[in-house]
């Protein structure tokens, strides 16, 4: 019925909204999938609070909303943001940052190098137990133990060495050892700006009653499922934002921010699976036609279609135990790489809101070179490699059994929603088609029965917390990383790649170092790999400036709308 309804508003939308429309407030309309719980920026636990809290507050630096052009062999996208300026020290541990002067909290007060050394300091406060927490630990700035030990103790006003206030608008962070991701780390929410006097005003209230040096002000959180920010008109960038403002609503499912974007109650939607083909081949939402759109890589111009494709920099692979059997076997593990296929994988299940693995970096992440797709379906390979490890149909009822247990039962555990169990149907039909039976069950049953642990074979994904390739292979491929290794990878030569690309601050070396780690990780082939992930998305007729991220929140400041009146 729903989808009935939704089809006929759809049909009216389309034809008429170009035509009609009264006149339209300058706020832009969006949704929240979770509700927004707390603004603090050490808080920042769930999707919608952290979609808002970007907006709200600022830190010394910046993602770009674009993927900027190699400069000089670096591929990093941080931008000035609090801080105007920069200058790294020649041995790559001291940042001295120049604060930009028009930088002002939403309270009107110019933002000062003291601001930065209470908020970093307030951050790497251990007792506060921030979300983030892990990215202080890798920053890892001067005298952080010393401070942590200290602020344990309850030593009154401790100093973190590594935090100098060299003028009111001027400060200095060194760090114990150099790492090459250090700005990438600063521009992550936890080390955003905020003002002591207010924090210490607010105290626990402050999540409530954020003050920050963002594009958006808010003054006060009171509805966790609607949220209306304004413009900050004392924002250091003068040109920004490009709207009046932002309203949120709370709208969880796909297909409620659908029918509220066909009702005109939202200026932007993600394209639910059921009406793609709908919304693809109306000419008045997508100019282009079909085919090109489903042939380029991404599409962002309002000007020449209203349909917005977004390739996602996240993976999404089947995790297998490589310590485990029958995982433990290389042979194993890239028969069943082999075996999937993973064009109809998109094609069918996903309904082309994927593209194929084609290397640990997904499309367009800095650093991507490889063009071509990782383990294109080969039933015949497949076969081979599994023939050669000692795989046999021993008791001729056409299942293939690994000789070293040939009683072994393998279940491929899929997560809660719709979409995971179709993913992980796809591949038991593909391996069945190879001779390999497995079973499906979900995993909450099996983290039920096991807390705390996870199984040898299941549906999962990854996405970096910062845009460095660092994200794609030390946490996922280095042996010492037992939390988030969780295929238990082992190779040594990987690990002596990655660990000196870790600490390496010559950008073309460390780019190299990944792209051979990267052959060597893809030949071990740790994971199924399967897909990355493609969105869709729809904007009204009056949104001309809209820039969608493949791994970052929406940068609403740079989304700009016309107001609209009604033609007669």
């Amino acid at each position: 019925m729903i989808k009935r309804l939704l089809a006929a508003t759809l049909a009216t939308t389309l034809a008429s909204s170009l035509l009609l429309g009264s006149a339209l407030a300058a706020e832009f309309k969006s949704f929240l999938e979770t509700p927004v719980s707390n603004l603090d920026p050490l808080y920042l636990n769930s999707a919608g609070s952290r979609q808002v809290g970007q907006l709200v507050h600022r830190g010394l630096v910046a993602y770009s909303p674009t993927l900027l052009p190699p400069r000089a062999g670096a591929y990093h996208q941080v931008v000035p943001a609090i801080a105007e300026s920069w200058e790294l020290a020649p041995d790559k541990k001291a940042y001295i940052f120049k604060l930009n002067p028009k930088a002002h909290f939403h309270t009107g007060r110019q933002v000062r190098a003291a601001d930065v050394k209470y908020s970093l300091e307030r951050a790497a406060n251990p007792n506060l137990s921030a979300s983030e927490y892990w990215a202080v630990e890798r920053l890892n700035i001067k005298g952080l133990r010393r401070y942590q030990a200290a602020q344990r103790a309850g030593i009154k006003e401790p100093h973190l060495l590594g935090v100098e206030v060299i003028d009111h608008d001027i400060v200095m962070i060194t760090l114990e050892n150099p790492i090459p991701y250090a700005l990438e780390l600063l521009a992550l929410p936890i080390f955003s700006i905020v003002p002591a006097e207010d924090v210490e005003r607010w105290w626990k209230d402050y999540s409530v009653h954020p003050v920050g040096a963002g594009p958006y002000q808010l003054e006060k959180l009171s509805d966790p499922k609607k949220i209306s920010l304004q413009r900050f008109d004392k924002f250091y960038d003068p040109e920004l934002p490009r709207n009046s403002g932002v309203q949120l609503s709370l709208i969880p499912e796909t297909e409620g921010q659908f029918q509220a974007f066909t009702r005109n109650q939202l200026d932007h939607s993600p394209v639910p699976a059921a009406f793609f083909d709908k919304v693809l081949a109306d000419p008045v939402w997508n100019a282009l036609g079909s085919q090109p759109v489903l042939d380029a890589p991404k599409i962002g111009k309002p000007g020449e279609t209203r349909l917005t494709k977004v390739p996602q920099w996240r993976t999404e692979f089947i995790n297998m135990d490589n310590q485990s059997f029958p995982f433990s076997d290389t042979k194993v593990r890239q028969a069943f790489n082999w075996a999937i296929n993973k064009r109809a994988l998109i094609k069918d299940t996903l309904k082309t809101y994927g593209h194929p693995v084609q290397g640990i970096f997904p499309p367009g992440f800095p650093g991507a070179s490889r063009k071509e797709e990782v383990y294109p379906h080969n039933p015949d390979k497949a076969r081979k490699l599994l023939f050669e490890t000692g795989w046999r149909d021993r008791d001729q009822d056409g299942d293939l059994e690994p000789w070293q247990n040939p009683r072994v039962n393998l279940t491929l555990y899929y997560g809660e929603d719709d979409r995971s169990l179709a993913i992980c149907r796809q591949v038991q039909a593909d391996l069945a088609a190879i001779g390999v039976t497995i079973g499906l069950a979900p995993l909450k049953k099996y983290q039920a029965r096991y807390p705390g642990r996870l199984p040898a074979f299941y549906h999962s994904s990854w996405a970096p917390d910062i845009i460095d390739p660092s994200e794609w292979f030390y946490p996922t491929f280095h042996s010492t990383q037992r939390y988030t290794n969780r295929a238990r990878y082992q190779n040594p030569r990987v690990d002596e790649m990655v660990g000196q690309a870790e600490d390496l601050n010559y950008e073309p070396r460390r780019y190299e170092l990944y792209r051979e780690a990267e052959m060597v990780i893809l030949d071990d082939a740790p994971w199924l790999f399967l897909y990355h992930p493609v969105s869709y998305y729809l904007v009204q007729p009056q949104v001309h400036s809209y820039m969608a991220h493949p791994g970052l929140p929406f940068f609403y400041e740079h989304f700009g709308l016309q107001v609209q009146t009604a033609e007669r």
